[in-house]
């Protein structure tokens, strides 16, 4: 229907032009046609467009909540390079909601998307992004230590009370805190 409208305005615009030559010496037909033209390609990443989109709402319909979800977590330690780091006097949160996660630093807000397979325990984490307040003293490590980790993140362990996230790097702790 788009093309036929576009092919009558196409031919309304050659035959009002009648050819004529335009300063450049390019008629103004072939102005209308290159209209045409980037009017094609438009449509045609649009249609892309829409078509992601409607794979995206089909995903999210199909949407399965990975059993950790719509709680919230605090982190109780990190193990990275075979140390294992209590968390003490500062608190590193976590909520993952409908594949995205989001929570403090101890200092920093951070933000991130998350795919969790509900038939194993493999996680990824996806643009792991943090405010850019400056921290004092432990809070800064703190901050490094974790995102670190959380970008690294390949499988979960969930049990009742405790979330595990691991990778090659290490380990992050989490308790549950409560209901979101």
């Amino acid at each position: 229907m788009k093309w036929n409208i576009l092919l009558v305005f196409a031919l309304f615009g050659l035959i009002a032009c009648g050819g004529e030559q335009g300063k450049n010496g390019q008629s103004k037909a072939n102005k209308e046609i290159e209209k045409i033209s980037v009017s094609k390609e438009r449509l045609e990443n649009d249609s892309t467009l829409i078509k992601e989109l409607q794979e995206k709402a089909k995903e999210m319909a199909n949407y399965q909540p990975a059993p950790f979800e719509n709680v919230y977590w605090k982190l109780s330690s990190m193990e990275m390079e075979g140390n294992t780091i209590p968390v003490r006097n500062t608190t590193i949160d976590a909520s993952f909601v409908k594949g995205k996660v989001s929570g403090t630093t101890g200092c920093n807000n951070y933000f991130a998307s998350f795919k969790a397979d509900s038939t194993s325990t493999d996680i990824q984490l996806m643009g792991v992004v943090t405010t850019k307040k400056a921290c004092q003293g432990a809070a800064m490590g703190h901050e490094r230590r974790f995102t670190t980790l959380m970008k690294a993140a390949t499988t979960y362990n969930y049990k009742e009370n405790e979330l595990v996230l691991s990778s090659e790097k290490g380990n992050l702790n989490f308790t549950l805190a409560g209901k979101n």
